[in-house]
């Protein structure tokens, strides 16, 4: 990260995921929700458009050697698993979402993903509890 994107909420979360990375693997586990904190970090931003979220997210756990069951995390299985959780926030009503129209088969304009206000605080309260809960398993 150079100082010029240091400030900006792309390099924070650079930054972010690369700490919790170093900090994981010293103790010798692997996190297993570190592109969870950055999505949420990502949406409390703002609106993400399109796959933003995979295209931000993928490419910083993969560079960092992620492996799941001794092979290699692509790009791809990274930016895949936040749209897991991004299922489950629907689920539970966290997100506001739309989805771009269709015509002749090509979309009209961008989709967007947003937290709602009950996402923004369930979001918040999250990032809270784990940042002040007692660690005893980095993967938590």
């Amino acid at each position: 990260m150079t100082k010029a994107t240091r400030g900006t909420p792309a390099g924070r979360r650079t930054s972010l995921l690369v700490r919790m990375g170093n900090a994981a693997r010293d103790a010798g586990v692997v996190p297993r929700r570190i592109h969870l904190v950055v999505a949420i970090d990502r949406l409390l931003d703002g609106p993400a458009l399109d796959d933003v979220l995979e295209r931000e997210i993928g490419p910083i756990v993969a560079a960092q050697g992620w492996a799941a069951d001794s092979v290699p995390v692509t790009a791809r299985q990274a930016g895949l698993s936040v749209h897991r959780a991004l299922y489950h926030w629907r689920l539970f009503g966290l997100l506001d979402e739309v989805r771009a129209k269709w015509e002749g088969g090509r979309p009209t304009g961008p989709s967007s993903t947003a937290l709602n206000a009950v996402g923004r605080a369930a979001a918040i309260a999250f990032l809270h509890a784990r940042a002040t809960a007692p660690r005893t398993d980095l993967r938590a």
